[in-house]
């Protein structure tokens, strides 16, 4: 009984974590910036996600590993698009300063 309670505890806190990816992905869609993303620290997270979802598989916990697979999702989804719009800003940066000196 109280291993059941724990249980859906777990989903749904899990669930409720992944919901915090979803903001941050919604913000960086809207802006199209990614100035302010910590890209070692969604790697982290990434990897970490893969890791727990994996091992939950492995042990047989199928409800856990939908759980951290829901996570890993939208955190998976902020990190690349952390470089991409990153890599967008350079671009421009890069094109700016090609305009400016030309003579």
């Amino acid at each position: 009984m109280i291993d059941t309670i724990i249980g859906i505890g777990a989903i749904v806190v899990g669930i409720l974590l992944s919901l915090s990816h979803f903001f941050q992905l919604k913000k960086i869609l809207k802006v199209k910036k990614s100035d302010q993303i910590s890209k070692m620290l969604y790697g982290i997270i990434v990897i970490a996600l893969a890791f727990y979802a994996f091992a939950n598989l492995y042990r047989g916990d199928i409800f856990m590993f939908i759980s951290f697979m829901i996570g890993l999702v939208p955190a998976t989804s902020v990190f690349v698009l952390s470089f991409v719009y990153d890599k967008n800003k350079k671009i421009k940066k890069s094109r700016r300063s090609k305009k400016r000196w030309k003579v």
